[in-house]
């Protein structure tokens, strides 16, 4: 709602489809994180911490080559869909660095299901819904429109990466 007042109706309708297309690439990252909870459930039964960091390592490795190819096409092909929605290629390339981060983020926060951190888990969706509210009125009020709000998002994203990281460093 307070980008909506914000930003209006015209920026608030680019914000609103390039949110559509991280969406998009969101249904896949669920699939990882209930993967990752279910091995690592299974790895924690059986007290096997050692395969659980190795599985953290391993699953991190995949989802930065994975982010990394998928980035490099998103990429290739915003020229294209740039014309088709007539949205700045800039806004979309910032749209690629989200996406990039979307199939990060499944592979800790199904460790902390898996591990039945469930509070670490709920602070971390806590802390990115909160920093991408925050740093999104703060960067739009101040004039950065839509850039401001897909900034904001992709640093409340990287925030709850970072946090999740730091939390699991045990």
């Amino acid at each position: 709602m307070s980008m909506a007042k914000l930003l209006g109706p015209a920026d608030y309708g680019i914000l609103a489809v390039l949110m559509s297309i991280v969406y998009i690439f969101t249904i896949p990252s669920e699939a990882i994180q209930t993967v990752i909870s279910k091995y690592v459930a299974i790895l924690n039964v059986k007290n096997e911490s050692g395969k659980i960091k190795d599985l953290l390592i391993r699953s991190l490795k995949k989802g930065f080559f994975i982010s990394s190819i998928l980035f490099v096409i998103f990429v290739i092909i915003s020229f294209i869909i740039s014309e088709f929605l007539n949205i700045s290629n800039y806004l979309l390339i910032l749209t690629g660095l989200l996406i990039f981060l979307v199939f990060l983020i499944p592979v800790i926060r199904g460790l902390f299901q898996g591990v039945r951190k469930f509070l670490s888990l709920g602070e971390n969706l806590l802390i990115e819904s909160i920093s991408k509210l925050i740093i999104a009125i703060v960067l739009v009020y101040f004039g950065w429109k839509v850039y401001g709000a897909m900034i904001a998002v992709i640093i409340g994203t990287l925030i709850s990466l970072i946090i999740g990281l730091t939390t699991l460093k045990n």
